[in-house]
């Protein structure tokens, strides 16, 4: 809580606090022995803290490779004997209290209401980030997928009807006149959304008019975002910013986080437990229905390899022993397919303790891998587990080893705020009155919306992670239908040699975010939108990623802005290379006690020579030619524009694998020959799937990744 909320508030709740009656008090009589926590578990906390960093710098100390592996483990035993202890007691204190309390007989949620806006607008500021920093790389004038071919072929399909266009796929780009100039328009709407986020994020509250500029202009970039924006993350940000509409008022000016006769909306409250149940169950029904291993509880064998983006913690979680892997995934099962529905449960001790298992199954997947803001989103809708009461004992037991009674005079004005009757105005009157239509029409739009989601939760073929209405306002969510075994990367390598031999010492590897020898890095809640879709052309035919192709191209000829979506461009800074080709590797763990560990790889990696995924191409190519004239790819840099088609192909030698395999007439193939109606319902499909097949795919739906990830 901010240091100016404190002040604003502190004094008038203390003064209000004294003048109410024993009931609207009641909330505080659970945080009277706050104070009263034992020495013992005090300084048990403060030699916690203590091992944790020296357990974190042991943790750096070994990735630079100056300490042993039996160091780091002995620590992480004595880390784990010192701080589980103290936060069982802790959780036990908490929730025997609340208990023996009762809470209170109608609870409320302001103090909720400010966590829950302060967590909404940090994960939009990081999706609004991520965009700034890589949609034009993406989809700006000289993007991979332009995205105003996107929104031609829209209008096209829709013959020149904007507005119907709109309806369909509403993206507010679409009304842009100048759409080979987009750049400025996706930077402008980026830092906006960037900037509302922070300001929200500052100070705990917000009105509608802000939440709906916020939601709408990122739903406007997803609208174009094509492939770099098909997860189901997006969808879930968006239904997540949609029902936040209705616990903030409508009329007011600023952003008062404690705003006058606007408790938080039950319509609101509910809707965020019915989303996490939903993201939940939808999750772990999806495991049982799909593959095997889910059953045979081998999954954990194979996720901390094969995930699209591993971490440190990853390494080590993989080469945990069987019985362990084998424990994660029935703690899976329970958490995704049992503690939902302590959610929805119409008590406090079950909602709390149901919102607990699910934040901490949620922060347990983010130290296993780097999933973007995919779970940090999903912790967020189970704040809503917690009312006031709950809220502050919980913050309460970290505040109290400072002597902090702010949160517990805040928690007594909420409560005191809530009950208190001052005299009504005929202008507070109509504000109720819009509040409670407002929540009405909240709870007939959703418990509509809700039908086509239970009759997917009900089926045997269950569909994940898809909207039922353009607006994406109520979805279905799940992951990991299927699993894959063995992780193989798509590796783009250029040569600066006129003939270069298939050996890989005549190429050099253009590194994205790792590589064998680096540490995997802590990314997340950020998100490389270009690396994940680099693992997915991993699982399929690269006839279904013409982006990449189209990536090739531009580092032909050495491009700086799509650099800038790499790590390292061993040719930017001399000459380019005049060949670049795309090989498939097997990517695997190296084993600890392995000589490749101890030279510090991370990985260890063989290629499939007998697949060339994309064979050797230069600026001369003429497949590569025609296929950037035909999707008008040439006008996105200067020097294709100028490169003349030959008279012969000039496609090197040996390299004429079977990753080619019709790409040239694939890619370059357009829907000019189709007629309209045809070509309306390829876009309709095109833009509400992502990739069918489910055997090789993680995910195995229309959008690849979403909640439900196994335990960490």
């Amino acid at each position: 809580m901010s240091s100016s909320l404190r002040l604003r508030y502190g004094a008038s709740a203390s003064t209000q606090a004294t003048n109410e009656s024993s009931e609207s008090l009641h909330a505080p009589s659970a945080l009277a022995h706050v104070h009263s926590l034992p020495n013992r578990l005090k300084q048990q906390a403060v030699t916690a803290a203590q091992w944790l960093g020296r357990f974190l710098l042991c943790c750096y100390e070994w990735s630079v490779r100056s300490v042993s592996l039996e160091e780091l483990l002995t620590r992480s035993v004595v880390l784990a004997d010192t701080v589980v202890p103290y936060v069982g007691v802790v959780a036990v204190w908490t929730l025997m209290r609340i208990v023996w309390e009762g809470g209170i007989p109608s609870a409320s949620y302001w103090l909720t209401r400010i966590v829950y806006l302060r967590s909404l607008a940090f994960i939009y500021a990081v999706a609004f980030l991520v965009a700034l920093r890589q949609n034009k790389q993406l989809i700006g004038d000289r993007g991979l997928l332009p995205a105003r071919f996107h929104l031609d072929k829209l209008i096209r399909i829709y013959g020149g009807d904007t507005w119907r266009a709109f309806m369909d796929h509403p993206t507010l780009f679409l009304f842009v006149r100048d759409k080979t100039h987009i750049n400025r328009w996706l930077d402008g709407t980026a830092f906006m959304g960037l900037c509302l986020s922070c300001v929200v994020l500052w100070y705990g509250g917000a009105n509608l008019c802000v939440l709906f500029a916020m939601w709408l202009m990122y739903h406007a970039i997803v609208g174009v975002g094509q492939r770099w924006y098909q997860f189901g993350w997006e969808s879930q940000l968006l239904e997540c910013g949609f029902l936040a509409f209705f616990f903030v008022p409508v009329f007011s000016l600023g952003f008062d986080p404690l705003p006058k006769y606007t408790p938080p909306a039950w319509t609101a409250v509910w809707g965020y437990r019915w989303l996490m149940f939903r993201i939940m169950l939808g999750a772990g029904l999806i495991k049982i229905r799909g593959d095997k291993c889910w059953v045979k509880l081998t999954t954990m064998c194979y996720h901390y390899q094969t995930q699209p983006v591993p971490n440190p913690f990853s390494y080590f979680m993989h080469h945990s022993p069987l019985w362990f892997h084998k424990f994660e995934t029935i703690v899976n099962h329970v958490v995704e397919l049992l503690a939902p529905f302590l959610l929805m449960i119409p008590v406090q001790l079950p909602r709390t303790l149901g919102a607990i298992v699910q934040i901490v199954f949620q922060a347990t997947l983010i130290l296993s891998g780097n999933l973007s803001f995919l779970n940090w989103l999903t912790i967020i809708p189970s704040i809503w587990g917690f009312d006031d009461v709950t809220s502050a004992c919980l913050a309460l037991e970290l505040a109290s080893f400072h002597h902090t009674r702010d949160l517990s005079v805040l928690a007594l004005f909420f409560s005191s705020r809530a009950a208190s009757r001052p005299s009504v105005s005929v202008l507070d009157v109509l504000m109720v009155v819009v509040r409670w239509g407002k929540e009405l029409a909240g709870l007939c739009l959703f418990g509509y919306l809700s039908v086509p989601v239970v009759r997917n939760l009900q089926a045997k073929r269950q569909i994940m992670n898809t909207s039922f209405t353009s607006l994406r306002l109520v979805n279905t969510y799940g992951a990991f239908g299927s699993i894959t075994k063995k992780r193989y990367e798509v590796v783009v390598q250029g040569s600066r040699l006129d003939r270069p031999s298939d050996d890989e010492e005549d190429w050099i590897d253009y590194e994205f975010k790792g590589d064998v020898y680096r540490t995997p890095p802590w990314i997340s809640p950020y998100h490389y939108r270009l690396d994940w879709l680099m693992w997915f052309a991993g699982f399929g035919q690269p006839e279904r990623h013409p982006w990449l192709i189209h990536l090739i191209a531009r580092l032909l000829v050495n491009d700086a802005e799509i650099s800038t979506l790499l790590r390292h461009n061993p040719f930017l800074n001399g000459a380019p290379p005049k060949w670049v080709r795309a090989e498939l590797y097997h990517y695997q763990y190296a084993s600890p006690d392995s000589v490749a560990a101890h030279n510090g790889q991370w990985w260890v990696r063989s290629r499939l020579a007998q697949y060339t995924y994309i064979p050797a191409v230069s600026l001369h190519s003429q497949w590569i030619q025609q296929v950037m004239r035909e999707r008008g790819w040439d006008e996105c840099s200067p020097v294709w524009q100028s490169v003349t088609v030959p008279s012969h192909h000039h496609t090197h030698h040996g390299h004429h694998g079977s990753g080619m395999g019709g790409m040239g007439r694939m890619i370059a193939g357009d829907d000019e020959d189709e007629d309209e109606e045809e070509e309306s319902e390829e876009m309709s499909e095109e833009l509400s799937e992502e990739y069918d097949d489910h055997e090789h795919t993680t995910a195995g739906g229309r959008v690849l990744l979403q909640q439900g990830m196994p335990p960490g």
